[in-house]
């Protein structure tokens, strides 16, 4: 059985881990998405500046993402509560970038960050529907042991 639950324990962090680096992907995605919406001069996207506050946004993301739970959605789903913590550590991920933005001079309209946290919210909840739509058809999870 304790070996069971180390398997389990391996495949969770793999998981987390393959989460994590979507929403990563996701991040530089609604970069570059916002910064076509908006006109914005994609090369000035990865001059240093910008590309130190494309990594610190990764790094707020994540870790508010890390903090408010949402990558603990392979063993208790709450459709509402996930999607609610996940739209609220990106706005609150976004406010520190923002200021971070003014106060290195960069330009970028308040629109570049509501669509920035509208897309990275909406490519992460995506990606944890789409691991549980395949989840719910394709894989047996034993339940009793993924709390653990």
């Amino acid at each position: 059985m304790e070996a069971k639950r180390e398997i389990i324990k391996e495949k969770n962090k793999y998981k987390i881990v393959m989460t994590w680096v979507l929403d990563v992907c996701g991040i530089v995605l609604a970069v570059l998405i916002s910064s076509q919406l908006l006109k914005i001069d994609n090369p000035h996207i990865f001059r240093m500046k910008n590309l130190n506050t494309l990594i610190l946004y990764i790094v707020f993301s994540t870790s508010l993402l890390g903090i408010f739970k949402c990558y603990k959605i392979y063993f208790r789903f709450d459709k509402a509560g996930i999607i609610g913590n996940i739209f609220t550590a990106c706005f609150i991920a976004m406010l520190p970038i923002y200021l971070i933005d003014k106060t290195f001079n960069l330009p970028k309209s308040p629109l570049f960050y509501i669509f920035n946290t509208l897309i990275i919210s909406v490519l992460a909840v995506g990606t944890r529907y789409v691991y549980l739509l395949f989840a719910n058809k394709y894989i047996t999870v034993d339940k009793r042991d993924s709390d653990k």
